[in-house]
């Protein structure tokens, strides 16, 4: 009985020491990061071209479109004005805001044909891939979602996933969770 009761005392001790909290957690994660503040209030974009559609943050701002014979393109979208010349992120990022690059691959495209490009890239050493996994929007498509670091080691997160027959890689430079809305709300201009 003594050697029954001396280990029962050295396990709640042992688990004392590991900061063990054997009761049940009463604030469940949320699913956003505590330094992300979710977007509230969205516009749409449709793209004319490949006929999607995606929502970003209101006010923020959006690049021209593509001329109308483009095949591979990109839209960029901004939380700050980089299409004034005289204004702060010409050149580059103004600290605390974020950029996002919605590139649409050429027709024909798939998303593993972008993954052999991404790793062409890790390969040539013009990007380090810190982070990847498969990612599962709420309209079923599956995508691959990248974290990474480009030459200039300035950190990047990328989505890259099929909407209709068209293959889009969403790249955002900067805090915020614009990614991940702007990536779940894709679908065909139609639907």
């Amino acid at each position: 009985m003594r050697k029954l009761t001396t280990a029962l005392l050295l396990l709640v001790t042992l688990l004392a020491v590991a900061g063990c909290n054997l009761n049940k957690d009463e604030t469940p994660p949320t699913g956003i990061p505590a330094d992300e503040t979710p977007i509230l209030t969205v516009d749409t974009y449709v793209d004319q071209l490949s006929g999607i559609a995606f929502d970003y943050p209101v006010g923020w701002t959006v690049s021209p479109p593509p001329p109308e014979d483009a095949a591979g393109y990109a839209i960029t979208l901004a939380s700050y004005n980089f299409l004034d010349p005289n204004q702060p992120g010409v050149g580059g990022i103004p600290a605390d805001e974020t950029k996002v690059d919605v590139t649409f691959a050429l027709p024909g495209s798939t998303v593993s044909d972008v993954r052999d490009q991404i790793e062409t890239d890790v390969s040539g050493g013009f990007i380090t891939l810190l982070e990847e996994h498969d990612r599962i929007f709420s309209d079923g498509a599956s995508g691959l979602f990248i974290r990474g670091a480009d030459t200039f080691n300035t950190e990047f997160s990328q989505i890259i996933r099929e909407v209709g027959e068209r293959v889009v890689q969403i790249t955002q430079y900067g805090p915020g969770n614009a990614l991940d809305l702007i990536a779940g709300s894709m679908h065909t201009a139609s639907s």
